[in-house]
């Protein structure tokens, strides 16, 4: 049996108490699902061996939207903290390219803010809002960034397509994590979508 374990805590590093922790594969089937305790700790344990997506809400659309890992895999017991914001990164996809030395990042990006005042578009603010990616905990610097509007189901959000170049001496055959962090300077939004890379 793998245990998938960790915190859950709101973008100050405060526990969330009752945050609802799902493991899905990759056809959005429930494979294990738990609760965060009193201190924000939650657990998940499963007998199946896959890979797919650990997602995590807290008062959803009140206080936070959710959270995303994305490409985990059960076949080792894991230690995962989740940081709940105020940003969801929607339609999450990334591809590396065939001499694995770029990797192509698309998204698009909800902010809290916008669904409660119901703004037309419901992407944060891009001319406002900070992108910061780390690849194994590195800074790493975006190549390419292109951002053009995109309707879906009856909303407007910014489709946000990123390239980053590779550094030197990446192995896609190990573990490497990808963390893209996005801030609104303007409203202190933030929030973060997690990959193996």
């Amino acid at each position: 049996m793998k245990k998938i374990h960790g915190k859950v805590m709101d973008n100050h590093g405060k526990p969330l108490q009752g945050a609802e922790v799902l493991f899905l594969d990759r056809a959005q089937n429930i494979i294990a699902t738990g609760y965060s305790d009193n201190d924000g700790y939650y657990f998940l344990q499963t007998d199946e061996k896959t890979n797919g997506s650990i997602l995590c809400t807290h008062n959803y659309g009140v206080t936070s939207l959710g959270f995303s890992f994305y490409n985990v895999t059960t076949d080792k017991a894991r230690d995962l903290d989740i940081k709940i914001g105020e940003i969801e990164f929607l339609d999450f996809k990334k591809f590396l390219d065939r001499e694995k030395q770029v990797l192509r990042i698309s998204f698009r990006p909800v902010s809290l803010k916008a669904l409660k005042d119901k703004i037309e578009c419901i992407s944060p603010d891009r001319f406002t809002t900070e992108i910061e990616m780390l690849l194994d905990g590195k800074k790493q610097k975006c190549q390419e960034l292109e951002v053009e509007k995109e309707i879906k189901d009856d909303k407007c959000t910014d489709r946000y397509n990123l390239i980053l170049e590779l550094p030197k001496g990446y192995d896609p055959r190990t573990e490497n994590l990808l963390e893209i962090v996005m801030h609104n300077k303007k409203t202190g939004e933030k929030g973060t979508v997690w990959v193996v890379a």
